[in-house]
């Protein structure tokens, strides 16, 4: 169980530890299924600890038997889920100096799921949850310092005319606007310290990345300050906390449902 409370914020979300796997072992389960990519966010951040071909392939065999035959079963049922998902939770958190923290829920049926990548070592913590906590987990895994102190905030180097995004580099992609929210006070993205985004899908992917057509929730950390996340439209970012957060991809995952009703019930 993992409560999280700081100033101005409380998000409690009861979570089962299922496994902990190193993100060559997802790799591993998502090739055996024949899937052409890993679960997105998920990635190397390491070089391989493996010598030679022949070490990968006997780390493959034993994982894979531990993940159908033995300890690591929790796996199993954890992949297959995602495979025939109702929807998954994305999440990538860039923070300068640090590797990126990657998260992924998602809910099949009765079932729901919260993965992390530890942004310190290639380990995915894999655990279970309620179907209707993925919004809540993953604010609850940001890591969110605080709301800002500032009412509304522009970044104007910051293209809004899209989900703003940090490209492979780690820099913010640019493209200059001239015009900011009325009442608002323009920021320099160089004060920005984390970048994050968390997009909710139901469509099967086709391959490994956000997608670009599709809403994202986006939020900034401002440098002695706290955490802004956009308005619809990207034009502004007011003050989030976690709950705040957790709400807005509550919002997120609540559109997917109703696209997914209206998806079936057109066949």
């Amino acid at each position: 169980m993992t409560d999280h409370r700081k100033p101005g914020q409380h998000v409690r979300v009861t979570l089962k530890r299922l496994a902990q796997v190193e993100v060559v072992g997802v790799e591993a389960i998502s090739d055996s299924s024949g899937r052409d990519f890993m679960p997105h966010p998920f990635g190397h951040t390491q070089s391989s600890r493996f010598n030679g071909w022949d070490g990968y392939e006997r780390y493959t065999r034993e994982l894979l038997d531990r993940v159908n035959h033995g300890d690591l079963s929790g796996l199993k049922h954890w992949f297959s889920d995602y495979v025939t998902a109702d929807l998954r939770v994305e999440c990538v958190i860039d923070t300068n100096g640090e590797p990126s923290r990657r998260l992924m829920a998602h809910r099949c049926g009765d079932a729901g799921y919260l993965a992390i990548q530890q942004p310190d070592e290639d380990m995915v913590d894999v655990y279970s949850l309620a179907p209707n906590q993925l919004g809540a987990a993953i604010a609850g895994s940001a890591n969110l310092t605080g709301p800002g102190k500032r009412a509304m905030i522009t970044i104007p180097d910051i293209d809004r005319t899209s989900p703003p995004r940090r490209e492979n580099t780690g820099q913010v992609s640019i493209q200059v606007q001239p015009a900011n929210a009325t009442g608002s006070v323009a920021l320099s993205s160089t004060e920005i310290t984390s970048f994050a985004r968390v997009q909710s899908r139901w469509q099967p992917a086709r391959d490994w990345g956000f997608d670009r057509q599709k809403k994202a929730v986006v939020w900034v950390r401002i440098d002695g300050d706290g955490e802004y996340v956009y308005a619809s439209g990207y034009k502004y970012l007011t003050p989030v906390t976690t709950r705040e957060l957790a709400q807005r991809i509550d919002q997120l995952i609540s559109e997917d449902v109703a696209a997914i009703r209206e998806a079936r019930g057109a066949r």
